[in-house]
């Protein structure tokens, strides 16, 4: 047989809700307490200073002034301070004597040795300063200047006759390209002016004076003292100044008398 359902459990029935309270007015909080006071700032006071020491006068009984002592120095002035190296001294060794060989190679020291001069012209001078005097000094004259000794020729050194006309010839067409004529000039082409001219080793003149003839007339007559500076003009001048001399004379300075003619 089916069992019995169980019986109804009897519930309490729900509370009823309660009625809204007044809820009082709150009463405001209270203010807020004053800041306390500031108290006052306090004075400070400065602790008294002690009594500066007077110095004592001087009087004539001291015997000497004192001195003032100074400061003593600060860090930083401490650390800018430079302190100069000191020198280092040594004692002076005598260096070794060094000779200076020339190009002779004389290993031995001369005496009485000049600058830069050789060593054997040294030794030798010295020997004869050395040497007594035998016999009283004896004067030489001096060579004469230009040409050469015993050349043969005129005492002017003129090399023209050893020239054939054909050579003579060149040499004058040579220097008249370089002569600019004086067409205003009257007579100008019946002058002719004489000239020592030295000619170097290859040739070329490098002087030319005028003859006694020459400078006589130069200096009476203006129209052929123009001729004459003209014509040597030309024989200076660098296009004409190489003279079509022979092979045979070239080597050697010579002094050529040279008449030229417009």
């Amino acid at each position: 047989e089916p069992a019995p359902a169980p019986a109804p459990v009897a519930k309490d029935a729900p509370p009823s809700p309660e009625a809204p309270k007044d809820i009082p007015d709150e009463e405001p909080p209270p203010a807020s307490p004053p800041p306390p006071p500031v108290p006052p700032a306090a004075t400070t006071t400065d602790a008294p200073l002690p009594d500066a020491a007077i110095p004592q006068k001087l009087t004539d009984d001291d015997p000497e002034p004192l001195k003032a002592v100074p400061p003593p120095p600060t860090k930083s002035a401490v650390s800018r301070e430079v302190v100069p190296p000191q020198a280092v001294t040594r004692k002076d060794v005598p260096r070794p004597k060094v000779i200076q060989l020339s190009h002779i190679t004389q290993p031995n020291v001369t005496r009485k040795m000049q600058s830069e001069s050789h060593s054997l012209l040294s030794t030798l001078d010295a020997f004869r300063v050395d040497q007594k005097q035998t016999h009283p000094p004896k004067a030489r004259a001096n060579p004469k200047q230009g040409g050469a000794p015993h050349g043969g020729g005129s005492p002017e050194g003129d090399i023209t006759r050893a020239l054939n006309p054909a050579q003579k010839g060149a040499i004058r067409q040579g220097v008249r390209r370089c002569y600019t004529q004086d067409t205003a000039a009257q007579n100008y082409a019946t002058f002719s002016a004489g000239f020592i001219v030295t000619v170097d080793a290859q040739g070329v003149a490098r002087q030319a004076e005028y003859t006694s003839e020459t400078r006589r007339r130069a200096a009476s007559d203006p129209a052929f003292q123009v001729f004459a500076e003209r014509a040597q003009a030309a024989v200076l001048s660098p296009n004409c100044a190489k003279l079509d001399l022979p092979a045979q004379m070239l080597g050697v300075v010579h002094t050529l008398n040279f008449v030229f003619r417009p």
